[in-house]
């Protein structure tokens, strides 16, 4: 190491403590190890492959260590996909990993970790750890089932969803949509739906339909292709209790066929696909429809049994009416008894020389009391 003097002091330069340096991690930091830590920003560049992640350790909300890191583009590819395949996620901001990596130190860019491998187990343990944690804590708040309470439309036929205009998934329920018998109207609100501000741009959008709900007749969140990977965010604690807490039936249909994540689980339903969610929207529509049929064809049979039974009625009545007729009681035998022109019920009306009048069904007489 070069030295210089300045009043009578030794001086190092820059680079000869950066060089010190270097050799002293170089003899100490021999090996390869294992190091566990949060990668606050992953620093990924698509045009040279390399990635940049910048790691921390956190006690609380606190930030107690922090460190740069890199992934040559030689490994990224690698570790991506072997950690997509088994946690069905890929390396993002916020998450925990296990790291295999060596200290590095260069005189220009400092200190840093040449990660080298990622343990994809670790992290998914790691998730399925948070995944319970949000869980509890919405049962503790006592809403994880408060969206499935709400009351569906019996006609749905304004429905807000939360998408992007150029996904498969969009387009594959909007095109079944499209078939609904009675006309549903949709108003898109764009959101990122996986990945890095997903969580933001999801729940910045239920906020606004929120603001609005008095408008819409239920909320959809669809997603199209991708299948298991990036579902992550979908088991964040605010994102989820946003859609428990919702003031509307929100239904899901985010792509993947296994282990349903919080956000799923506290909606109103969760279907598989964007397509099956657009089908359980139809299949409202036509369990209206069936219903209203129903009871049309009731209350017309309910119609037509009243008038039945109404007409038998009078038909009883009128029978009723003529075997009361004056003219046919007299056709069986009986007769009746006048006496100036007014009807004798007893013989105590009657006195000697009243002039009576007797009729009979073929016929009148003429008699005097004697």
């Amino acid at each position: 190491m070069e030295e210089n003097t300045y009043n009578d002091r030794k001086v190092y330069s820059l680079s000869d403590v950066a060089q010190s340096l270097k050799g002293v991690i170089e003899q100490n930091y021999v090996r390869d190890f294992y190091v566990k830590a949060e990668i606050s920003k992953l620093n990924y560049y698509p045009h040279s492959g390399h990635c940049y992640p910048d790691l921390v350790e956190k006690s609380g909300s606190r930030i107690t260590a922090q460190l740069r890191s890199t992934i040559w583009s030689s490994d990224y590819f690698r570790i991506q996909k072997r950690f997509e395949d088994v946690t069905g996620n890929s390396l993002s901001d916020g998450l925990q990993v296990l790291c295999l990596a060596r200290v590095t130190f260069h005189p220009s860019y400092g200190l840093s970790l040449h990660i080298k491998d990622v343990v994809p187990e670790y992290s998914l343990g790691e998730l399925a750890k948070a995944k319970q944690e949000t869980i509890k804590q919405l049962q503790k708040d006592g809403v994880f089932d408060l969206n499935k309470t709400l009351a569906f439309p019996l006609l749905p036929k304004h429905i807000a969803v939360v998408s992007v205009s150029t996904s498969k998934g969009y387009e594959d329920f909007m095109s079944i949509m499209k078939q609904a018998p009675h006309p549903i109207n949709t108003y898109l609100f764009p959101a990122l739906l996986q990945g890095d501000g997903a969580i933001l741009s999801i729940s910045e959008q239920l906020k606004k339909i929120a603001s609005m709900h008095q408008y819409f007749d239920a909320v959809v969140i669809v997603r199209g292709g991708g299948g298991d990977v990036g579902l992550s965010c979908y088991d964040n604690y605010g994102l989820a209790s946003l859609i428990a807490n919702f003031p509307l039936p929100v239904i899901t249909g985010i792509g993947h066929s296994t282990n349903l994540t919080v956000s799923e689980m506290v909606a109103y339903y969760a279907s598989i696909t964007p397509t099956d969610t657009a089908n359980f929207l139809l299949d409202k529509q036509l369990f209206f429809a069936n219903q209203l049929a129903y009871f049309r064809d009731n209350i017309a049979g309910f119609a037509g049994q009243t008038l039945t039974l109404a007409r038998q009625n009078i038909q009883l009545t009128k029978e009723k009416i003529r075997l009361l007729d004056p003219k046919n009681i007299l056709k069986r035998g009986f007769s009746l008894t006048t006496k100036n022109g007014k009807l004798v019920k007893s013989s105590k009306e009657l006195k000697q020389g009243d002039v009576l009048k007797t009729i009979f069904a073929d016929g009148e007489t003429a008699s005097v009391v004697g």
